[in-house]
């Protein structure tokens, strides 16, 4: 049997056009440049702080040098990747509050350009007919085929668009169905090749987290996990 989707199911979201938040802005900035913080010593006058783990043990004998000193800017800049799930869960409200961060993100790395480079990525996923193959990696950035189904990986937002061209891009998104590791694996994988040496590569992902399929539920959830965690095995 033929399977087809009607797109009036799925296109064109009520989505809200996202405000401008100069202060929440100016808070994600300063967010966002803690990141390029070099790492310090443990301080002995310090009460409060990022925590050392490897002098954590102190605690234990009344030793009070577990808060480390916050370190001086380093030169690494940062290049911060935000990536908003668009699927058919996302329908509505919550793509509103997930077009309202990515907006807070964009307008906080205006703020810092100097340091900081931002892109933004909206992803949904498709499938003709049903059904997901996770064992296949998408091999492309944009149409991604993963099996019996493909990623779409779209670009909402570059230098010089407005709000009201980001807001549109968002709504004109088919809110479809939602993988989120592979998105997550492929944005990464493409902007790590492009990246300088000097950059250090930040990824928000925005998602309910909701799976393309109930039954497929729990692999879905360990797909995100691992795909993060091998980030994080990358230094990023």
């Amino acid at each position: 049997m033929a399977w087809h989707y009607d797109p009036i199911d799925y296109y064109k979201g009520k989505v809200k056009m996202p405000e401008d938040r100069p202060d929440v802005a100016r808070r994600l900035a300063s967010t966002i440049t803690a990141q390029r913080r070099g790492h310090a010593r443990p301080d002995y006058g310090r009460t409060h702080g990022r925590v050392d783990a490897r002098n954590l043990s102190r605690a234990a004998t009344g030793n009070p040098a577990v808060f480390k000193r916050p370190g001086a800017a380093s030169p690494t800049r940062i290049r911060l990747v935000v990536i908003l799930d668009l699927s058919g869960s996302m329908h509505g409200p919550k793509a509103s509050r997930a077009a309202q961060m990515g907006w807070d993100l964009i307008s906080a790395a205006k703020l810092v350009q100097s340091t900081v480079t931002v892109e933004v990525y909206g992803h949904t996923t498709g499938a003709f007919p049903f059904g997901v193959n996770n064992d296949v990696t998408p091999e492309a950035k944009h149409g991604c085929y993963n099996g019996e189904a493909f990623i779409s990986l779209v670009e909402l937002w570059k230098p010089g668009m407005t709000r009201w061209h980001f807001h549109q891009a968002i709504s004109k998104t088919d809110f479809r169905g939602n993988e989120d590791g592979w998105p997550l694996k492929v944005a990464y994988d493409d902007v790590k090749r492009r990246v300088a040496k000097n950059e250090r590569v930040v990824v928000v992902m925005v998602s309910d987290g909701a799976p393309y399929y109930k039954e497929g539920a729990a692999r879905a959830f360990d797909h995100v996990r691992s795909v993060a965690n091998d980030i994080r095995r990358k230094g990023d």
